[in-house]
């Protein structure tokens, strides 16, 4: 603490004395200050420590040579090792007060103190200094902090935050009223807390107090529930945390019905957009499709798990839809084989290596473009059947959306318009040809001529320009919006695209179709320019363009387009193939499993954005493909969809794809056990062709059979399952007290000989006692028989295995009672009581000489045994002090 000294006076008042400097009394500073400026210390202004250093008094102490005193340098030294010179200035000093009216107290004591302690042992007397201002607190900044806490709020009537703003504003008051500001001060070292970034940040409120709460945990059966079941109020807030609502098999779903949370609905949810019988068929068709073209292998860890083959390609189920099939699954299948499947490299030696990507993307390119004719030629039939009143240029333009060239200039021609003709048979030409229309129908237009024409020849002339949304004139006048020609109005996506790719930028072959699809996207939404709707919304007469549509809040597209963008790079795989692209049902993982399979699986060429790493086979082998989260999510939830649809065997065939080896046999186990009542001998035989073990199908099975009650048959299935703990559980607990009460050794020896010691628990205390038993029973009054004949010769094999045998009677009687602990279980009582009285019958027939009986329970017995057992030990006591006496 800071050092501070009481000195004495006979004539004047204590006045305090601290670090050597005198402070004045109250009184004096009420007298030295200006009248009206209030009276006492409460209306006197904040001290500084300068003013305390310079403070003026009518008689000023003399230090002592303990007290700390400031030097000419501005130092602070002890007054005993202060210079002569540094006296001579501090006795000038008095002087000027004496000179000024003020007389400073005097100490009368000339007496040189001894040096004190600090200054024996070495300490410099300004870095204690430094300490103390450091360290602890003055007398008027404790005053400061005191009101400072008094002004402060009670923090339970304010908020955290608001509690910690206040202390965080008194502290930083304190810091600037108190800082020193002087070189090599002690409030100089210290950092100000307003200045710190940390305190400053209030983006984080402090924690409120939390009083730990104790909680008893009480026995289910001394609760005050128990017997109150109807008592409840709101049976959903009870029972809220143990039944909450959640997903059940075959893809029901429990939920709390309306506003009351006592009832609760189950429900199935549709996983399929159609009825069951089309899902089941669809997805049976590309299963088994895939199914031939996989292989299933064994792990590491003897684990089953499905690999595709690298022949496996869209084509592959795209030839499973015939040619009429204009579904929008078979379009999928088949703009997949357009956009991913291998091409035909060219062969050619000549050819340099330079020039053969740009080969392949015009391969690309028209592979895409005949697609897209094939896949609009529908809509196109559709449309001209739609409007047989149609006049040629109509019928034309109508045939130039769908890329029918030959039709179109055979309508043109057909109607009597040669020049019509001979322009569509040239679409697709030069950059030339393109500049010389775009310029007749700006010449049309400046000479006011384009009224004369109908607007459907200026839409053929405007799409073999290569316009791909809307023409207007180079010169804009007042009728420029009624001079504008828009070639994409009342399109769908598909045909709108199908302008760009094969009459726009490009569509002369010199790139590949990413730049048509790049005009596309510019387009899109804008002018009457239709956007890529899902197929189902727009069958459903939703509206094909919007203003506000564009290609940035485009959420969900048709999974055509989304198909395209994924080939051109444009976005990852798992934006793709998201359910709703293909099917109004969210839940439906059909589609996108099959064409992840296809990309990351099969060809290697896409794959998920969170997939850790990826191997070649030839590097790392078959197993080493990384993990994915995406991958087993969709592989799961299409698993769950057949698991619904009743085809287990598929559904096991899907799980088989996990990339986690633990968490794909927990998976098919868990799927077996919820389907095991569904499980026929030709799908056991099914199952085993996919590798699955026969023991996973055992296991489920025997829970199936302790589920409906058939214990017996639950213990040969985990038998065959390998699952010797829970085989153990059922002969102990309800098998073997069967076989005690109907004494039938041979089975309850049969039902314990099976197991593997190693394998199972305690099965030294439970299994290995009722072998104990057999043995003790039917080998003791056998062994007693032999060694009590008198005309035989006694074997000592016998007699060593009728010594263990006596010692193996008491051990049974006293664990038999730990074994069947459930006492409100008649069969386990009953048989307890049985062997019991078997024991202690072959215990008295051994009459042992040790006189030590068997602890045991004497209620667990009938009192038949009970009385026989006491007189038996009774008789051997006797018997025992009859021969002592002798």
């Amino acid at each position: 603490m800071a050092r501070f000294g009481l000195t004495e006076d006979s004539d004047e008042d204590e006045v305090l004395v601290q670090n050597g400097t005198h402070i004045p009394t109250e009184t004096q500073v009420t007298k030295d200050q200006p009248a009206g400026k209030g009276k006492g210390r409460a209306a006197s202004p904040p001290m500084q420590v300068d003013e305390l250093v310079g403070a003026t008094r009518r008689r000023r102490l003399k230090p002592t040579a303990t007290a700390l005193v400031e030097g000419e340098g501005g130092e602070t030294r002890y007054a005993h090792e202060v210079r002569p010179r540094e006296r001579k200035t501090s006795t000038s000093d008095e002087d000027e007060d004496e000179a000024a009216g003020r007389h400073p107290r005097r100490n009368g004591n000339s007496t040189t103190a001894p040096a004190p302690w600090p200054a024996q042992i070495g300490l410099e007397p300004h870095r204690i200094h430094v300490m103390q201002t450091s360290l602890f607190r003055m007398p008027e900044e404790q005053a400061a902090f005191t009101a400072g806490k008094q002004k402060i709020p009670s923090t339970s009537k304010l908020k955290p935050r608001e509690h910690a703003e206040k202390l965080l504003n008194a502290s930083a008051k304190l810091a600037r009223k108190h800082s020193r500001g002087s070189e090599g001060g002690g409030d100089s070292m210290r950092v100000d807390k307003a200045e710190r970034a940390s305190f400053d940040d209030h983006s984080v409120d402090p924690e409120p107090y939390r009083p730990a709460r104790k909680v008893a945990r009480v026995q289910s059966g001394q609760s005050i529930c128990v017997g109150q079941d109807g008592a409840y109020v709101d049976a959903g807030l009870a029972f809220g945390r143990s039944f909450r609502v959640s997903w059940g098999p075959d893809g029901q779903l429990a939920r709390i019905c309306g506003l009351s949370s006592s009832v609760v609905q189950i429900e199935s949810i549709a996983l399929v957009a159609d009825d069951e019988d089309s899902g089941r068929e669809r997805a049976s068709r590309l299963l088994e499709a895939q199914i031939e073209h996989s292989t299933v292998e064994l792990d590491d860890s003897a684990i089953p798990v499905a690999f595709p083959s690298r022949s496996l390609r869209f084509s592959t189920f795209a030839t499973l839809f015939p040619q009429h099939d204009n579904s929008h699954e078979a379009q999928v299948w088949r703009q997949g084989v357009a956009l991913f499947d291998p091409l035909q490299q060219p062969t050619s030696q000549y050819i340099p290596p330079t020039v053969k990507p740009r080969l392949v993307a015009i391969q690309r390119r028209t592979a895409l473009a005949v697609w897209l004719s094939e896949t609009v030629a529908p809509t196109i039939a559709a449309t001209l059947r739609d409007n047989p009143s149609a006049s040629s240029a109509q019928r034309s333009f109508i045939r130039l959306t769908g890329h029918q060239i030959e039709e179109a200039a055979d309508a043109a021609a057909a109607d009597g318009n040669p020049y019509l003709a001979m322009l569509i048979s040239q679409a697709g030409g030069d950059t030339e040809f393109r500049t010389d229309l775009d310029t007749q129908l700006s010449i049309w237009t400046t000479e006011g001529s384009d009224r004369l024409i109908s607007e459907a020849y200026r839409k053929c002339l405007a799409v073999l320009s290569g316009v791909t949304n809307v023409w207007r004139p180079l010169v804009s006048s007042a009728n420029t919006q009624a001079n504008e020609v828009n070639v994409v109005n009342g399109l769908d996506w598909k045909r709108a695209f199908g302008l760009a790719l094969w009459y726009g930028a490009g569509s002369e072959g010199a790139s590949g179709y990413e730049v048509a699809l790049e005009q596309f996207e510019q387009t899109m939404g804008r002018d009457g320019a239709p956007i890529p709707l899902q197929w189902y919304k727009e069958s459903q007469g939703a509206p094909v363009a919007t203003a506000s549509s564009s290609r940035g809040d485009l959420e969900e597209a048709d999974a055509l387009f989304e198909l395209l963008r994924l080939a051109a790079a444009q976005i990852p795989l798992e934006r793709a193939i998201y359910p709703r692209a293909f099917s109004p049902n969210s839940l439906d993982y059909r589609m996108t499993w099959h064409i992840y399979m296809l990309l990351s699986r099969a060809m290697r060429i896409k794959d998920f954005s969170d997939r850790h790493f990826i191997a070649d086979d030839s590097e790392l082998g078959s197993g080493a493909e990384g993990h994915s989260e995406t991958a087993d999510n969709i592989t799961c939830a299409y698993a769950a969809q057949l698991e619904a649809l009743g085809q287990l065997q598929k559904a096991v065939f899907v799980l088989l794809h996990l990339e986690d080896g633990h968490g794909r046999e927990r998976a098919i186990k868990e799927l077996l056990l919820r389907q095991a009542h569904i499980l026929e001998p030709w799908q056991i035989v099914g199952l085993q062709s996919l590798s699955i073990p026969i023991e996973w199908i055992e296991a489920a099975l025997g829970c199936l059979a302790q589920y409906e009650g058939r214990t017996f048959d639950a213990y040969e299935h985990f038998l065959k399952a390998d699952e010797q703990r829970l085989a153990h559980i059922l002969a102990v607990n309800d098998l073997a007290p069967d076989a005690v009460i109907r004494d039938d050794l041979a089975l309850l020896q049969g039902l314990f000989q099976p197991f593997n010691p190693q394998v199972v628990d305690d099965w030294s205390f439970r299994g290995k006692l009722f072998l104990d038993y057999v043995d003790a029973t039917e080998r003791i009054p056998k062994l007693i028989a032999a060694t009590s004949r008198q005309d035989a010769v006694a074997d000592a094999s016998d007699a060593l295995e009728l010594s263990r045998l006596k010692n193996t009677v008491p051990q049974l009687i006293r664990a038999l009672p730990d074994v069947f602990k459930d006492r409100s279980d008649p069969r386990q009582k009953a048989a307890l009581s049985v062997m019991l009285s078997g024991l202690l019958l072959l215990f008295d027939s051994l009459k042992t000489k040790s006189g030590v009986q068997p602890e045991f329970d004497v209620d667990l017995v009938d009192e038949a045994t009970r009385l026989r057992h006491i007189h038996n030990a009774a008789y051997n006591r006797f018997i025992q002090s009859v021969s002592v006496a002798a």
